[in-house]
């Protein structure tokens, strides 16, 4: 919305296109009601039009579809009035749950077995609009010198074996690379005590940050990544900047507590990297049933698991015998094969 206020004071107008909640008319006025400020954006010149806020109200046009194919009607076979003269904005908000609503996400349809012919048209569907739309986006910026922009959710991404990581809800090959650049919005909790007055204070509570994970087509973050941070507050004026310093916002290091120091205190030990034998004859250092343990707790734990068949006993063999026979049965197992 922000970024509405600043197209309409540069003298343009802005398309804003509801995905999902509706617009809060009541904030809109805020914005264009309050006075410039200091932190008045470089990209307004100092020859635009001092318009009042009706004015301004006025080149504001504000669109509603109902659905995902009201959109790309809207978008992909625009009427001739679409955009309006000298719009210079063009904001669609929550894109991404118009796409939810057309192509739900069903956790049962995720297995292979319950996959069925339309599920994979509809899987494949989308991903075929997604790029369709974004072709046509690019077109009319192009043509018609404006910006796009365009807000989705974020989804979690689990992986086996690694942490979930936050992802745009949108997504794609074609999409991505359609893209020129993307912020992600967060907010964190940061430390308040600090070197500061209460009026900072406060507005360390309300921090917000943004994300430069992409700018003019260049990536600045890997994946999970958040690229560049900048650091914001919500006012009622706007947004304005908030001034912190990597010492202000760095968490002190916490005391050792007892639990911690016990939980450390159990750790079996490891071997060095440079201790670790070379080969499995050296038998300089303790085995691992040693070390750990191991022989000892199987022994204990198998004696509940070994069934012991009684036979009867056999008559007693001379020595000679056994010996004979211990001979016989090496010979055998020692045969090669063939």
């Amino acid at each position: 919305m922000q970024a509405a206020v600043n197209a309409l004071r540069a003298g343009g107008r802005v398309v804003w296109i509801d995905g999902a909640a509706p617009l809060v008319a009541r904030r809109l006025e805020e914005l264009l009601s309050a006075p410039p400020t200091d932190e008045t954006p470089s990209s307004i010149p100092s020859t635009a039009p001092k318009l009042s806020s009706a004015e301004l109200r006025n080149r504001f046009h504000h669109y509603k579809p109902s659905t995902l194919a009201h959109l790309l009607a809207l978008i992909i076979h625009p009427p001739s009035s679409f955009p309006p003269p000298d719009t210079s904005l063009i904001v669609i908000d929550s894109l991404s749950t118009l796409f939810d609503n057309a192509y739900p996400r069903n956790a049962d349809d995720r297995s292979t077995r319950n996959k069925n012919d339309a599920v994979r048209w509809a899987a494949g569907r989308k991903f075929a609009v997604l790029n369709d739309l974004s072709s046509a986006l690019r077109k009319t910026a192009a043509l018609h010198n404006n910006s796009v922009l365009l807000t989705c959710q974020t989804i979690t991404r689990m992986r086996s074996g690694a942490r979930a990581l936050l992802l745009p809800a949108m997504s794609g090959g074609d999409w991505d690379s359609g893209i020129s650049t993307r912020l992600v919005l967060f907010r964190d909790w940061l430390p308040v005590e600090g070197p500061w007055s209460a009026e900072d204070d406060d507005r360390m509570r309300r921090a917000r940050f943004i994300g430069v994970v992409k700018a003019n087509g260049v990536s600045l973050a890997g994946e999970g990544g958040v690229g560049r941070v900048i650091p914001f507050t919500i006012e009622t004026a706007g947004l304005h900047d908030l001034n912190l310093t990597t010492a202000d916002i760095t968490p002190q290091p916490q005391p050792q507590t007892v639990g911690t120091s016990l939980a450390q205190a159990v750790r079996p030990p490891k071997r060095a990297f440079a201790e670790i034998a070379d080969s499995e004859d050296e038998e300089d250092g303790p085995d691992s049933d040693q070390l750990y343990g191991w022989a000892e707790d199987d022994d204990v734990a198998a004696e509940g698991l070994l069934i012991i068949e009684q036979q009867p006993s056999a008559p007693a063999v001379p020595p000679s015998h056994t010996a004979q026979g211990a001979d016989a049965a090496a010979g055998r197992s020692e045969m090669p094969a063939g």
